[in-house]
């Protein structure tokens, strides 16, 4: 998961990454509803 991190001050180039990737998560959508912390993603 460091891979995903991001150090203050850094930017993030979106076209980088692959908007379909599951490296991370081999489940389906609905199992991995609620794992993250809306606190942490804007506008979650």
């Amino acid at each position: 998961m460091d891979r995903y991190r991001v150090k203050p001050g850094k930017c993030v180039d979106l076209s980088d990454w692959d908007p379909d990737g599951k490296e991370t998560f081999d489940g389906k959508k609905a199992a991995g509803q609620g794992r993250h912390d809306p606190a942490r993603v804007p506008g979650g």
